[in-house]
């Protein structure tokens, strides 16, 4: 590895380090209540607003996630991301829509994101984004999933029909990227808007504030075969440290393979999940992703693990082919 590779990679694990050193002692370390995605290299514009306009180009991605397949109830997530530079690149915008699942919950959310970019040197953008939030909250007591010996209806403490909430919010996320790495720190939702559904003045469900750090280096083994390391560090207040360390190989710039190992401290043993990536670059345009987690804590017992499948599509202009730098991270 030659010098520049060398003080590049120490740039990054020392701005990993010293993120993780600030937000450990700026949070109070209320559960974690964002969707974990195991191909968050495909979908960053989910924890980072900063991301928006970084690939130069109009860009949309779509992700569906079933988790813990075969259990009932268990989260179920779509995306939806829409994101592109302006005219004179230093204005991006973008569009996120997410649909949640668990239980009878359903969760809608639209972010509007804003980013200023900066040209920090004469290869790396700093993007600055703000996300403005609505979400739409329904619990659904008249599923007939929820069964009870003497009946819920008995029960006058539980609501039998439908209960309903909007919260808005808002976030904030820096990231930078070059052709060679990329680093990001973001907490998407600042306000701890009440999301409790009890109509009375007391509040028992706050959202909590969560602080994601991601960072990734491109290592080129060969002339036709590159290695990225990656992390996704999520920290929820009052929540244990959540962890995904990631590894791509990626050959002709075309085909991708990799493993990722989740640690949540939240779960007994090391490991919560190891999983397994694959992808095609179809076209200088279209990526198609999958994913499966190999579930390793008790919940093996109960499902067949988790699903992901992912697909993007950045418009590039034929003229301008040549300034698009990377089709995979960055």
């Amino acid at each position: 590895m030659s010098g520049r590779k060398q003080k590049q990679l120490i740039k990054l694990l020392s701005l990993l380090l010293l993120s993780m050193a600030f937000l450990t002692i700026a949070s109070r370390m209320q559960a974690q209540q964002l969707q974990m995605y195991t191909q968050f290299m495909y979908n960053k514009m989910q924890f980072n607003a900063g991301y928006a306009g970084s690939l130069d180009a109009p860009s949309a991605h779509v992700l569906y996630r079933n988790q813990w397949v075969g259990l009932e109830g268990a989260p179920e997530a779509q995306v939806l991301g829409i994101h592109s530079p302006l005219a004179n690149k230093s204005i991006a915008l973008g569009l996120n829509f997410e649909r949640q699942t668990i239980g009878i919950q359903e969760t809608l959310t639209l972010d509007g994101i804003y980013v200023y970019r900066l040209k920090v040197s004469k290869t790396g953008r700093l993007g600055l984004g703000v996300n403005i939030s609505g979400r739409y909250l329904e619990q659904d007591f008249s599923d007939p999933r929820l069964v009870a010996t003497e009946g819920i209806q008995l029960d006058n403490a539980i609501s039998m029909g439908v209960q309903n909430k909007f919260v808005a919010n808002i976030g904030f996320g820096a990231y930078y990227h070059d052709p060679k790495m990329y680093f990001g720190v973001s907490i998407p939702r600042l306000a701890k808007s009440d999301i409790d559904f009890d109509q009375i003045d007391l509040e028992t469900s706050r959202e909590a504030r969560h602080f994601n750090i991601m960072g990734g280096y491109i290592i080129d083994l060969s002339r036709n075969i590159s290695l990225t390391p990656q992390a996704l560090i999520r920290l929820t207040e009052g929540a244990p440290l959540d962890v995904d360390l990631n590894a791509m190989l990626c050959f002709y710039e075309k085909f991708y393979t990799g493993l990722t190992f989740r640690h949540y401290n939240g779960m007994r043993g090391l490991l919560e999940s190891l999983d397994i990536l694959a992808g095609v670059q179809v076209s200088p345009q279209l990526y198609l992703g999958f994913a499966y987690d190999i579930t390793l804590t008790q919940l093996r017992n109960y499902s067949s693990g988790s699903l992901e499948l992912a697909a993007r599509y950045t418009f590039i202009q034929p003229e301008k082919k040549e300034t698009y730098v990377n089709p995979r991270y960055f």
